[in-house]
């Protein structure tokens, strides 16, 4: 049986507000909670720039900032080097990424496994949006959300996360952005 690893791939996450004319998004900043890096960024193999791959087989997410060399040309492709994900489901949300080059990602390697991300600012808000993908297989996902008063509202269960490479599973906020064994310096798609 393939264990199935849940990453919360994130550095803010996305808070819809509503107005009466347009929705507005509003970014949480992650104070605390993050427990990998996984986005070989930078010059040299994915294993200098990365503490953990993204699923069972080894494989970290890319930057387009990543280098073999010193003189190696840039990859033409992977996550934006500015951390900034633009959704290709909810029109007008764009998510900031952590650092590329510290822990970005609250990785949940055990079936049942729990996390807990905090944030630095509080916002009013109608929704959340996360950011998330599962390694060797889809996932689910139960989410809590406590409120600084200590309240918790009724979980919501059940959420679908795909795994990151090769699903078929939706939604898909972000794809095409490439891969790399963390002990090699050449990138895949």
């Amino acid at each position: 049986m393939k264990k199935k690893l849940l990453c919360f791939f994130i550095g803010a996450l996305a808070l819809g507000g509503f107005t009466a004319k347009a929705q507005n998004y509003e970014p949480l900043t992650i104070s605390s909670g993050l427990t990998a890096d996984m986005i070989a960024n930078g010059t040299g193999n994915a294993s200098t720039t990365t503490s953990l791959a993204v699923d069972d087989a080894n494989y970290n997410f890319i930057s387009t900032d990543l280098q073999a060399t010193a003189t190696s040309a840039l990859a033409c492709y992977g996550l934006p080097s500015s951390g900034s994900v633009i959704s290709a489901v909810t029109p007008g949300l764009t998510f900031q990424l952590a650092s590329l080059s510290a822990n970005n990602s609250l990785r949940i390697v055990n079936q049942n496994g729990t996390g807990t991300l905090a944030f630095s600012n509080n916002v009013a808000a109608s929704n959340i949006y996360l950011l998330a993908t599962s390694g060797s297989g889809a996932s689910t996902v139960t989410a809590l959300i406590t409120f600084t008063d200590n309240t918790t509202p009724p979980a919501t269960t059940g959420l679908p996360v795909p795994a990151w490479f090769d699903s078929t599973l939706q939604p898909v906020a972000f794809s095409g952005f490439g891969r790399v064994r963390s002990e090699e310096r050449r990138v895949g798609k």
